[in-house]
């Protein structure tokens, strides 16, 4: 019996290739359920489904139900539509792969099926190999003929068909892939691959290096403050122009600031008279610079905090207190 069925299946298959019908692939879960719709062009009078060459259902007018055949057996497996024309088939099974058509109104089959059975696809896996600032991700997961691999990056996907992926380290290391295994009705997704955790080093160097910038701003921030309050008779001025620069983030500035507060300490509080003579030397150098740069900048329209109204502050400080 099994042996005529797959024989009626095959010769229905190259019927409908040869005769240049289109046959519609229809995916369904198993254990669910599908509906396979015919072409319909007029009120239905009568109407047969088939298998392969052995019925499936059939109704006609007049009938109160449809006939259901052993493809439609045990139980309510089938369930038909007059009205439509629909046919309804449950309980898919695994592996099952059947052959449709349908004859409306006595008419040559003009709508086509092939049903499939699927059973849902698993979890995938990814499985990672690095070296330096490239990995090679692939997806594993159980695979059969219709499944399809695919891969996201932060959510957006970024490449079809394919079970590897080759990524680069970006500067910052903010990426999240995925792998996505799908068939046509189902789709799983692993879990997160963060780039952080593919490249764990470079993550800890900035982490290092934003903690030893952090500690460096603040020792220098303690230092001119303790330097401004420690003589405030001479340079609280220029120091309170500093600590402006400083919260304004003006790095270029506050070099040069901290420069003429070396200057100072030498030129004032040297431990001797080179010492003092040479801060002395450092800062007539240092305060024509400024003030060349604020006669440069004096007009301009910007904000109020210029560079050159900066420079005459820490010139003009410096030569009040000389």
């Amino acid at each position: 019996m099994k042996t005529c069925l797959i024989c009626a299946n095959i010769l229905y298959n190259v019927f409908a290739t040869h005769a240049g019908r289109e046959v519609k692939e229809v995916f369904g879960r198993v254990k669910g359920e599908v509906t396979l719709t015919p072409k319909v062009n007029q009120p239905i009078s009568s109407i047969t489904w088939k298998s392969g060459l052995n019925k499936a259902a059939e109704w006609e007018t007049g009938q109160s139900t449809p006939d259901y055949y052993t493809i439609c057996k045990p139980g309510p497996r089938c369930q038909l539509d007059h009205t439509t024309g629909e046919l309804k088939i449950m309980h898919l099974k695994p592996i099952e792969k059947l052959y449709f058509t349908a004859e409306i109104n006595g008419m040559a089959a003009q709508s086509f099926f092939t049903l499939i059975a699927l059973e849902p696809v698993s979890k995938p896996s990814v499985r990672k190999t690095c070296k330096n600032t490239q990995c090679t991700l692939e997806c594993e997961g159980t695979d059969t003929t219709y499944t399809k691999y695919s891969w996201k990056e932060n959510n957006e996907m970024i490449a079809d068909d394919t079970t590897t992926l080759h990524v680069q380290k970006s500067d910052k290391l903010d990426k999240i892939y995925t792998c996505v295994f799908s068939n046509p009705v189902s789709t799983e997704e692993s879990d997160p691959v963060k780039e952080v955790e593919l490249f764990p080093g470079g993550s800890r160097g900035r982490i290092i290096a934003g903690v030893v910038s952090a500690i460096i701003f603040v020792v220098a921030l303690c230092c001119v403050i303790g330097l401004c309050y420690e003589k405030k008779g001479k340079i609280i001025n220029l120091c309170s122009k500093i600590l402006v620069d400083i919260v304004l983030y003006k790095t270029k500035f506050i070099s040069w600031s901290v420069a003429v507060g070396q200057m100072y300490v030498l030129s004032l509080f040297g431990k001797d008279e080179n010492e003092g003579r040479q801060g002395e030397k450092q800062r007539g150098l240092y305060l024509n610079k400024t003030q060349q740069l604020g006669q440069k900048e004096k007009g301009h329209k910007g904000s109020k905090w210029g560079w050159g109204r900066r420079a005459n502050w820490g010139a003009q400080a410096a030569i009040s207190h000389t």
